[in-house]
């Protein structure tokens, strides 16, 4: 049902943006929008890749003072809740694991597709 409404959510965006719409809103708050785009997310993610994601369905990123940090400081939050799971890497580098991650989604990442 959560990929439902996520699919949803970006065929609105998207459907909005080519009738020149104001894009969806329905007062996801980012706690439950970050949530929602790490659900939807197979794979080890970039904070970057879950502002892109939160981008998609709509939430307005442009509203928050300073996007990546707050993404950052909540994506933190649910992995301390045990909802996804911080990666660490040997160079301090952080990545991100939603609860429907899979092993098999990371197999052709290469350092490329990391932002940093």
């Amino acid at each position: 049902m959560t990929d439902q409404i996520a699919r949803l959510r970006k065929t609105i965006t998207a459907l909005a943006a080519l009738c020149s719409e104001k894009p969806f809103s329905d007062e996801l708050g980012i706690t439950e929008a970050c949530l929602e785009v790490m659900t939807a997310e197979k794979g080890t993610v970039s904070t970057q890749a879950v502002l892109r994601g939160l981008e998609s369905i709509g939430f307005d990123l442009p509203g928050q003072k300073n996007a990546a940090a707050s993404a950052h400081s909540v994506l933190s939050r649910l992995a301390e809740k045990k909802k996804i799971e911080k990666i660490v890497d040997g160079n301090g580098n952080v990545t991100w694991r939603g609860p429907n991650y899979d092993p098999k989604s990371d197999e052709g990442i290469t350092d490329d597709d990391i932002p940093f």
